[in-house]
């Protein structure tokens, strides 16, 4: 292929300062830390996310907790048996 180390050096160094010279990478690295940014974000709000709605279910489940329950009509009924006074 090549006829002395030489000519091998000198073409491995014309590729070499062509790759360097080359920009098409550049957006490639761009995009990888765009799409990294991006990800961490998405992950940190989901976090938040989620905390705040497990802290509601938990408020929520605490002021559910105090509530009793009527297992029928006639313990919480007026007297008279109506839910409502009559006049």
């Amino acid at each position: 292929m090549y006829g002395s180390i030489l000519e091998l050096s000198l073409w491995m160094n014309n590729r070499r300062e062509g790759f360097l010279r080359d920009e098409e990478g550049a957006s490639t690295v761009e995009m990888v830390i765009m799409m990294a940014a991006g990800i961490s974000l998405g992950l940190s709000a989901t976090d938040m996310v989620s905390r705040g709605i497990e802290n509601l279910a938990n408020d929520i489940s605490d002021s559910l907790s105090n509530f009793e329950i009527s297992t029928s009509f006639d313990d919480d009924a007026p007297s008279g048996g109506y839910f409502y006074e009559q006049r």
